[in-house]
């Protein structure tokens, strides 16, 4: 049996009501929107899911800052590592998606 999760609109650069967090640097906000997208993730892993799509929306504006990037890239690693499968072509990490490697590889 195939089992497909869909998930959209992360919305990863939306931080209204949100204060910077001292121990991370980064927006209480984006953390929020992170743990959510972790949440995800965990429940694609932790169920056997034959297919992730995601719609789309990950950012506010076109033009998202390294850090954003980073985040995202670092839990579509985390599926695309699965044993499950691999990312479709065109996604950031998969066959034609070479920024996404990119950002990967950067990491310390």
């Amino acid at each position: 049996m195939v089992k497909l999760l869909h998930f959209a609109d992360l919305h990863l650069e939306v931080e209204n009501y949100g204060r910077i967090d001292p121990a991370t640097g980064l927006s209480t906000r984006l953390m929020d929107f992170l743990r959510a997208y972790d949440q995800v993730v965990d429940y694609a892993l932790e169920n056997d899911t034959s297919l992730v799509v995601f719609a789309g929306d990950a950012y506010r504006t076109r033009d998202p800052n390294p850090t954003y990037q980073r985040e995202f890239a670092k839990r579509i690693h985390r599926l695309s590592t699965a044993p499950t499968g691999s990312p479709p072509k065109g996604s950031p990490l998969g066959a034609s998606g070479a920024r996404g490697r990119e950002i990967m590889e950067a990491q310390p």
